[in-house]
């Protein structure tokens, strides 16, 4: 991992991705939306488990954008949507059923992606990702855009104990495994991001 993020901060100079942390608003265009449909989505072993947006890799983008890899102008349009993620997840939408997910396995499967899951996507808090912060360099030392990641310890309201906020989210008179749904989060987030309604 080291070796590949040293790879990619070489290849990506001459934007200061500190830019788009202080556009605001960003307004997204389609050249942010497929980058945004490109992420992939990984566990981080803070407090109760947190879940980075992430690329392992800028070739898939790259190809889907049709911008040479080491352009200023494909990293301004990945660190424009990585900021702008948050906002745009919770103002989209995505219908439930069964996807193919891909996310970090070696093979793809069907994920039944739920009304549930939508629910707490929409709920989800996500934490400042500054370049610089400490829990993104060291999980992932070297990475050299913004990463979105979700609260470790809150992830979906004000208590320490997100069950209880899952319940309130989801409503009760539902027996549910929380935890089970909690896990599958970052599957559903993946499958969701590539199938949003427009």
């Amino acid at each position: 991992m080291a070796k590949i993020m040293n790879i990619l901060k070489n290849i990506f100079t001459g934007y200061d991705v500190q830019d788009a942390y202080h556009q605001g608003d960003i307004a997204l265009n389609e050249q942010h939306l497929m980058v945004i449909q490109n992420l992939k989505f990984t566990w981080l072993n803070i407090e109760s488990g947190a879940i980075a947006a992430y690329f392992p890799n800028f070739d898939s983008v790259a190809h889907a954008l049709k911008l040479s890899r080491n352009s200023n102008e494909l990293r301004k349009i990945m660190s424009e949507a990585l900021c702008a993620f948050p906002l745009w997840l919770s103002r989209s939408n995505c219908h439930a059923g069964e996807y193919l997910c891909e996310n970090n396995q070696k093979e793809s499967f069907l994920f039944q992606l739920t009304e549930q899951h939508i629910k707490l996507i929409h709920h989800l808090i996500w934490r400042d990702m500054v370049i610089n912060d400490g829990i993104v360099q060291f999980y992932f030392q070297g990475y050299p855009l913004p990463m979105p990641y979700t609260d470790g310890k809150r992830p979906f309201g004000d208590r320490t104990d997100y069950h209880q906020d899952m319940i309130d989210i989801l409503g009760g008179g539902v027996e549910l495994d929380l935890e089970k749904l909690f896990r599958e989060m970052d599957m559903a987030l993946y499958v969701y991001v590539r199938n949003t309604i427009q």
